[in-house]
């Protein structure tokens, strides 16, 4: 009885849910009418005929999209060619400018060969012109101004420097008269005069320069000398090196010792003048060995210069004074002692080679009897 019960409400349950469904359903369909079942077809149908354009649209923007990408595919491969031929484009300008330019330096170098000796005439004309053009404009403020520039750079010019030495050492002007006669020549001669004439002390310096200057032209004229070895030397030929000059003479008792040098083209220069203690071979040998170092120190950069200034010396001349002979022996003894500083392989030499290139001929003038 229990369980009927039981089924009963269930089923009494259903029965209600059932109603309510088939009361909505009423009610939903009661809500559609002709009219509202009309206006949902035609609204279904507009949704249908939209959903077609909407189709067809979103056909035509797949396939302009396509297009789009394939267009985007064409710009860039223009745009590629375009780049590369630009790039071809200045590759070929820059040929072109290069063959220009060869081109034009082919013509000018060819010009220029064909007139070269004209040209390289044409360039020493045009420098001596232009040195001569400020050769006048230097004259012409000469002429210009009664003052003759002579100081400037914080020494006197090379002109000046030049008369004052010439004049002191080869006119016999003496440093006392030497700006007075600069200054008297010059004003009676072209009417101008120096702004700055050297002072004594100055004068004295010159002195002392040009004794430098004479000494490195000695030294040159000594060096300047072929010693070949005796078996290279023609026959009757000789050695060719130098000829040493030296003569005493007293003054107010005191003793001086000169010497000169004679070179192989004749040229005869003062070496210089000592005083000496006396006149035996070893004070002249001392005054020698001192002129040697004064004209060592004027040509410093000569290497081995003492040895190379005495060996150049290939024969003597002097008077018959009884020291004079003794000198000779010590100055070919002092030269034997140098030859191996500048003779290669001195020691591999035989006795007669060094023999032969230590030889010094020894010449005595007997005039000086009658001249005395």
């Amino acid at each position: 009885m229990f369980i009927l019960g039981k089924k009963y409400d269930n089923l009494s349950n259903q029965l209600d849910t059932n109603l309510d469904k088939l009361q909505d359903m009423n009610e939903q369909l009661a809500s559609f009418g002709p009219k509202n079942i009309s206006r949902k077809i035609r609204r279904d149908q507009k949704i249908e005929k939209l959903e077609g354009i909407i189709d067809e649209k979103q056909n035509e923007l797949g396939q302009q999209k396509v297009e789009i990408k394939s267009l985007n595919k064409t710009c860039e491969k223009n745009e590629s060619d375009l780049d590369r031929l630009k790039k071809d484009k200045r590759s070929l300008l820059v040929k072109v400018c290069r063959m220009s330019k060869q081109q034009h330096s082919s013509k000018f170098d060819q010009i220029r060969e064909e007139h070269l000796f004209e040209i390289q005439n044409l360039k020493v004309d045009i420098a001596a012109k232009q040195d001569r053009i400020l050769e006048l404009e230097d004259l012409n403020s000469i002429l210009a101004d009664d003052k003759i520039e002579s100081f400037y750079d914080g020494k006197f010019s090379n002109e000046v420097r030049e008369t004052i030495m010439t004049l002191l050492t080869e006119c016999g002007v003496g440093q006392k008269k030497v700006n007075n006669v600069i200054s008297i020549v010059l004003k009676k001669l072209t009417g101008k005069q120096l702004s700055r004439l050297p002072s004594a002390g100055v004068k004295s310096r010159f002195l002392i320069e040009a004794k430098r200057d004479a000494q490195k032209q000695l030294a040159e004229a000594m060096l300047n000398y072929e010693y070949d070895l005796p078996y290279l030397n023609d026959i009757g030929q000789g050695h060719k090196g130098n000829c040493l000059h030296q003569d005493a003479t007293s003054k107010h008792h005191k003793r001086f010792q000169s010497f000169q040098i004679t070179i192989p083209d004749k040229k005869t220069f003062s070496l210089g003048l000592n005083e000496v203690g006396s006149g035996d071979a070893a004070s002249i040998m001392s005054s020698f060995k001192n002129i040697i170092s004064d004209l060592e120190q004027a040509a410093q950069n000569e290497p081995e210069i003492v040895s190379r200034l005495t060996c150049s010396i290939v024969s003597t001349m002097s008077d018959q004074g009884a020291a004079n002979p003794l000198f000779n022996q010590q100055l070919k003894a002092f030269k034997e002692s140098l030859l191996p500083d500048i003779v290669e392989n001195w020691e591999n030499l035989d006795n007669n080679t060094q023999a032969e290139m230590a030889k010094m001929s020894s010449f005595f003038c007997k005039m000086h009897n009658h001249i005395c």
